[in-house]
């Protein structure tokens, strides 16, 4: 109930996609849940693209059964996704052709984390050669509206470095 798929066929031709939907905005990212039209395992395939550049393709596996599964995509440098492109690149089912399938669950993220550090910068005074001077606190603020993903936090130049952050900040 309430459920719309959007399904694309065409049984001469192995229906098979690609599927493209354009954003009228870029985007961060964007997915859906797929499933091909018969039993069997499939592979599922999603393009990102700005304009017509090409930014990205990540492809997915479905179990033995041919289950559907979420692709999606996500460029964390910004949103630059215009749009996207999902079809299939194999099918095992029992003639051995992807006839069609189907996107269900379309989803996009427009929103990002948006990070501030205080103080913005640090200043230091002279230290004597091997010695290390007292520690200078920075705060992390997540602004945004999704939750920010800490992979590593590093220092540069002839500087140490410890911190409490967890691997992900909510907004």
């Amino acid at each position: 109930a309430n459920d719309t798929l959007l399904w694309t066929s065409d049984a001469a031709n192995g229906g098979n996609g690609p599927v493209t939907l354009t954003f009228p905005t870029a985007v961060y990212g964007a997915g859906a849940v797929i499933q091909a039209d018969a039993p069997g395992q499939f592979t599922a395939q999603v393009s990102a693209y700005n304009g017509k550049t090409l930014l990205g393709t990540v492809s997915a596996k479905s179990d033995a059964k041919g289950d559907p599964l979420y692709i999606g995509v996500l460029d964390q440098m910004g949103p630059n996704v215009t749009s996207v492109a999902f079809n299939l690149t194999s099918c095992t089912d029992l003639a051995g052709v992807c006839n069609n399938f189907a996107l269900d669950t379309v989803s996009f993220k427009s929103q990002a984390p948006a990070v501030s550090l205080t103080p913005p910068s640090l200043t230091f005074s002279s230290q004597l050669l091997n010695s290390t001077s007292a520690a200078k606190p920075v705060t992390l603020k997540n602004s945004g509206t999704t939750t920010l993903t800490i992979s590593n936090i590093a220092t540069s130049g002839d500087f140490g470095q410890t911190n409490t952050c967890s691997t992900s900040l909510n907004a």
